[in-house]
């Protein structure tokens, strides 16, 4: 008879931690408005205020596009994490949507670009967010998912 409680118990802190975290950004400040234009100084100091902030979020998974800027952007805390970067191709949003929902249990960054963030948030949550400006690279999406619930933060960082 005691194992009944084991079990329910076990069922209960195995459903308590099956809350897992995707971290959506832009790439931080481009040099110029070239299209393969990599980070400013201020890009660079600002991938570092993203280390800063995710560096305790147990990030397992960091994805970033094939542009040296998204790269530039996650490398300071995939070196901080001891992680590789994993790239997806920027125009494939759906594909990118998929391996996202099917990663269970892991934390999640992507990197992205002012073109494609929107669609990926709205893949993953179904909610529509605006359009991001030209000049805007402090936001931060959080999606929550639990046990196939999802809920987003819009933030800066």
């Amino acid at each position: 008879m005691k194992i009944i409680p084991l079990l329910l118990l076990s069922l209960v802190m195995l459903s308590c931690g099956s809350t897992h975290y995707c971290y959506v950004v832009r790439h931080a400040d481009k040099l110029d408005n070239t299209p393969y234009s990599v980070l400013s100084s201020a890009g660079h100091a600002r991938s570092i205020v993203l280390k800063n902030y995710l560096t305790d979020k147990k990030i397992d998974i960091i994805f970033a596009t094939p542009f040296q800027r998204t790269q530039e952007t996650a490398q300071p805390l995939a070196q901080a994490l001891n992680r590789s970067l994993l790239l997806y191709r920027n125009n494939a949003v759906d594909s990118i949507v998929t391996m996202i929902r099917s990663i269970k249990k892991k934390n999640i960054l992507l990197v992205g670009h002012s073109g494609n963030i929107p669609s990926i948030i709205e893949g993953l949550t179904t909610k529509k967010i605006r359009p991001i400006a030209e000049g805007e690279y402090d936001n931060l999406y959080i999606i929550k998912t639990r046990k196939s619930k999802t809920e987003l933060v819009a933030t800066k960082y």
